[in-house]
Parts: C-alpha cells; sequence; structure tokens
C-alpha cells in the first residue's frame, strides 16, 4: 500500500488501532474523494482527494494536522477505504443467519489468532458485568499510571494521560451504545467526568477542559436514543453532578448540557429552577472564583430558555429587571430594543449601563459605541460628535482612525479651534504622536517623542524627522543605546543595538556619531566578543 509510505511507523499504528477499534465513521466514498468523522477524544473531519487508487492529497481538522502533518485519523480512514474496496459491504446480518455455530466459532478463533487485540474488544462486548466500577477501574489504572508525587500530574504527562483517559472512555460509551445500554452510558460518562474534575492535573495547555467538553458533548449523542422517562432520569443524575463539582470550569460544561441538551417542554421548568437556584447561590458568595462569569452565564441562558419558550414581553422585561447587573443581560435589553427600532429607550438604557460599567473600560467603550451607533442611525450630528469625543479622549486604546472619523464630523473652519482642545485633553503619547504626524505638526511630534523617553516612538517616526531634526534623533538614540548596552548581556541583545545603530547612520550626520559610539564600546566591551561579532557586520 504505497500511501502509508507517507506516515511514521508510529503513526501508522495508532491509525491502524484506530481502525481496528471502528472509529471511522460517516464515510462517505467517491471516485475523486472520502470523507469521513474519525471518533476519539473528539470528532474529527477527515478529507481525501484520490486519482485513481492514488491519494493525492488528505487534510484533518485535528490539531497534529493543522501545520500540514500526516495524523493517525488519516491512517484509520485509509484502512478503513481499503477494507472497503476489497471487501464491499453485504448484507451481514444474512451471512450470519446461515452460517453454522460451529463455523461462526471457528472463524472467531481464527481471526483472533490473527488479530490479537480483538481479543480485548471481544470480551468487553459480550462482558456480563459493565457496572460502573467494572468500567472506571480501567480509568483508575491509567491515572495511577501518569501519577507522580502527591498524586499529581504533571505538564509532560498532561496530553498523554488526556489521550489515553479519553480513549477509554469513548471506547466504553462506544461499546454500551452499541448494546443499547444508553441509560448505563450516561452515568459512566458521569462518573468519568466527576473522576476527571477531581485530579489535580496540570491545565496549562487546557486539555482536560477539551476533554471535558467532549465528554459533555457525548450527553448529546446519547440522549436522542433515550426514552422520555429515561431522559429525565438523566437530567436529574447530571443535575446532582453538577452540585458536587468543585471546578468552575467543569461546571461550565455540565451547565450547557442541561440548558441546552435537554430540548422539551417538560424540562423548561426544571432548568429554569435549576438556574435561579444557582444564580442565588452565587448571590450570596461573593468570592466564589468566576463568580461574575457565571452570573452572567445563568442569567444569559435565562433569557434564552424563556425566549425559546414565547415568553410574553413582560415576562422577559422583569426578567431585565431581575438581572439587570449582569452586562449580558444589559446587552440583550439593548440590543432587544435596537432591533425593534425604539432608539431613545435604548439610550436610556446605555446610560444605566454607563452608570455600571464605567469603571470597567472594555464593558464602558462597548456602550459608548452603542450610542454612538444609535445617534449616527438618528441622524442625531451632535450626540455621535459627542460619543465619538469620549471614545477618543476617555479611552487608552483609542487608535488615529477613530480621531479621524470624530474630525470628519466638523467643517474644516470649525476644525481649526476644535482640534487643539481635543489634543489637549490626549492622554496616550501614541495616540497624541499618530495626531501629530496626521497633522503634519512634525515640532509638536518631536516634542512628544522627547517627553514620551519612549524608544519605540521614536523609531517608528525616525524615517518622518529625520531630514528636518537630525541633531535632536542622534542625541536620543545616543541616550537611548548608552543605557542599554550597559545591560546587554546577550548575543540577541546585542543585534537589537546593532539595528538601533544602523537606524542612526541613515540620519544626516549619523555615520560620523555611531563611529564615535562602536570605538568607544569596542575598549569599554572588549571582553565581549558576542558584541565585538555583532559591531563588525555594521
Amino acid at each position: 500500500m504505497e500511501w502509508e509510505n507517507n506516515f511514521s511507523k508510529t503513526v501508522l499504528n495508532r491509525g491502524y488501532n484506530y481502525y481496528l477499534d471502528g472509529y471511522v465513521e460517516d464515510i462517505y466514498v467517491t471516485a475523486k474523494k472520502i470523507k469521513a468523522v474519525v471518533y476519539g477524544t473528539h470528532h474529527y473531519h477527515v478529507e481525501i482527494a484520490l486519482n485513481g487508487d492514488d491519494v493525492e492529497d488528505m487534510s484533518c481538522d485535528c490539531p497534529y494536522a493543522s501545520d500540514g502533518s500526516n495524523c493517525k485519523h488519516m491512517v484509520a480512514v485509509l484502512f478503513e477505504w481499503e477494507r472497503r474496496v476489497s471487501h464491499p459491504e453485504i448484507g451481514h446480518s444474512e451471512i450470519i443467519d446461515d452460517a453454522s455455530d460451529k463455523d461462526i466459532r471457528s472463524f472467531l478463533l481464527q481471526l483472533f489468532n490473527e488479530n490479537p487485540e480483538l481479543v480485548e474488544r471481544f470480551k468487553q462486548f459480550t462482558s456480563t458485568d459493565n457496572s460502573t466500577d467494572a468500567m472506571t477501574n480501567e480509568l483508575l489504572e491509567i491515572i495511577r499510571y501518569y501519577q507522580y508525587d502527591h498524586n499529581y500530574i504533571n505538564t509532560d504527562n498532561t496530553v498523554h494521560f488526556c489521550e489515553n483517559y479519553g480513549d477509554v472512555v469513548f471506547k466504553w460509551v462506544d461499546l454500551l451504545k452499541q448494546k443499547n445500554e444508553y441509560f448505563n452510558a450516561i452515568r459512566f460518562l458521569i462518573e468519568a467526568h466527576d473522576i476527571l474534575g477531581s485530579l489535580d492535573i496540570d491545565v496549562y495547555e487546557g486539555q482536560p477542559y477539551d476533554l471535558s467538553y467532549s465528554m459533555n458533548e457525548a450527553f448529546s449523542d446519547i440522549l436522542p436514543y433515550m426514552d422520555i422517562s429515561e431522559r429525565k432520569e438523566a437530567f436529574e443524575l447530571i443535575r446532582h453532578h453538577f452540585y458536587t463539582m468543585k471546578d468552575a470550569t467543569f461546571k461550565i460544561d455540565i451547565v450547557d448540557t442541561l440548558i441546552c441538551r435537554f430540548i422539551g417542554d417538560e424540562y423548561v421548568e426544571s432548568q429554569l429552577n435549576f438556574i435561579e437556584e444557582q444564580y442565588d447561590y452565587l448571590g450570596k458568595y461573593p468570592s466564589i472564583f468566576d463568580r461574575e462569569y457565571m452570573l452572567n452565564l445563568f442569567a444569559n441562558d435565562y433569557l434564552e430558555l424563556l425566549e425559546k419558550n414565547n415568553a410574553t414581553k413582560k415576562e422577559i422585561e422583569a426578567i431585565y429587571k431581575k438581572y439587570w447587573k449582569c452586562y449580558s443581560v444589559r446587552m440583550n435589553c439593548v440590543q432587544a430594543c435596537i432591533n425593534d427600532k425604539e432608539y431613545d429607550k435604548a439610550l436610556k438604557y446605555l446610560d444605566k449601563c454607563i452608570k455600571l460599567d464605567h469603571k470597567d473600560q472594555s464593558l464602558y467603550k462597548r456602550d459608548v459605541e452603542m450610542k454612538k451607533d444609535i445617534y449616527q442611525k438618528q441622524g442625531n450630528k451632535e450626540g455621535y460628535r459627542e460619543m465619538m469625543k469620549v471614545i477618543v479622549l476617555d479611552f487608552r486604546d483609542a487608535v488615529i482612525e477613530e480621531y479621524i472619523e470624530l474630525k470628519n464630523l466638523y467643517t474644516s473652519e470649525e476644525w481649526v479651534t476644535e482640534r487643539d482642545s481635543i489634543i489637549k485633553q490626549i492622554n496616550s503619547d501614541w495616540l497624541l504622536c499618530d495626531i501629530y504626524a496626521h497633522e503634519n505638526l512634525h515640532k509638536q511630534l518631536l516634542d512628544s517623542i522627547i517627553r514620551s523617553n519612549n524608544k519605540s516612538l521614536l523609531t517608528q517616526y525616525t524615517r518622518l524627522l529625520k531630514d528636518e531634526y537630525p541633531e535632536q534623533l542622534l542625541h536620543m538614540y545616543r541616550v537611548a543605546v548608552e543605557k542599554e548596552v550597559e545591560y546587554a548581556r546577550s548575543r540577541s541583545y546585542y543585534r537589537q543595538l546593532v539595528r538601533d545603530l544602523r537606524a542612526m547612520k541613515r540620519i544626516g550626520g549619523g555615520d560620523k556619531v555611531v563611529d564615535e559610539i562602536i570605538k568607544k564600546w569596542k575598549v569599554q566591551y572588549k571582553n565581549r566578543t558576542a558584541m565585538m561579532d555583532e559591531l563588525s557586520k555594521i
């Protein structure tokens, strides 16, 4: 099989195991293309372009393949494709019905001898012990393998642990689904999720949270196969699981499952009660981690539930009032007014928002920008101007494009007097310099750079100012590099100094100044061999 040459031995083996475990599903094959979903810790989509029997191109949306590498999911799909080509599917049940018990047993023995890895799958499938204990024991074995001192799973082991843990979880879940034991699958998922949430594990790269998310996605895959009474019982089990959890991030995944995965009128009351319960609980304990985020999450979920169930406008407005302190609710209220073209009402609400949000720059700016957009829609030029002034003057992340937008709201005559007043109130060195450059106020730009003592600003505007103010620029550069060289102790720092010296040489009179500096440094820092090497490249 020539396509195997595109993969390392390790990737081939892992992909082959995925193929044997039946992780390739939803496969679609044409003369020119293969498309499939590979199930594991996550669901990954594979596409393979064909030219006859040759593989022309491959892609997968897994992280491993994001840089163009060929992954195990591609291998699994190609093995499945080859199997289907060489052994076209026919009526399986018909074949089995026609075979004797003796033939079936003989075939299984032969198959096990040729494929020892299938023995364990067969044992699991035919086992009468699918208890939670039996399944979780395998999870506990994996945990013990990866734990170090103090029962901690460190950074080096987190990725492999999550992969192996997830593989075992989904292996059992898939088996239980195949046997139509959907409720057992739910119970096992809850147990596995509970165990994962209780571990002392490094979460720097976020793999445990990704695994938690995938496990919660699995609930969605199982619930459609359950009858109403089982789903109701599952809801209560998952809700109880939520109360026992400590990790706030894992809890968020469970909230999503409870609120978004259980669809139907029979859950609405329980869901609303659950949200109110959690909101009230969080309100009593201000020290809870991520409290504000959780409050907003619950309030927003409450609103969405009501809207999905055709709540009246009066009911919705009551929720706005009750949960007004939640920024997501406030925004929902404002956006509803905008959608209904009730602009004056939206402006009044935004004024209330600003009173709560003014200490949070991101929320405050969002409120102001929404007011600005409304005034623009209304054709209210004065209101539009006022909000643009606030954006330019009150926020340190204001940019030159916003300044220009404000400028364009004035006539040339109006701007002459307005400009100086605005410039005096600017509190950002970067924006101020951008404005001076835009307005061709080069002397003021130079003075601003000198006051800021910011070399990045000096570098940015050297080309613009070098012909008018060469002496001043060279002086600033000289002061900066003489200060920096005292602390430079690595080749990367020396290279930066060299870049600064080259910038100086492009300024009139810079050659002489740079020669003086280099001559001095060669004496003063003669023992810094790496530095001498970099200076020789100028």
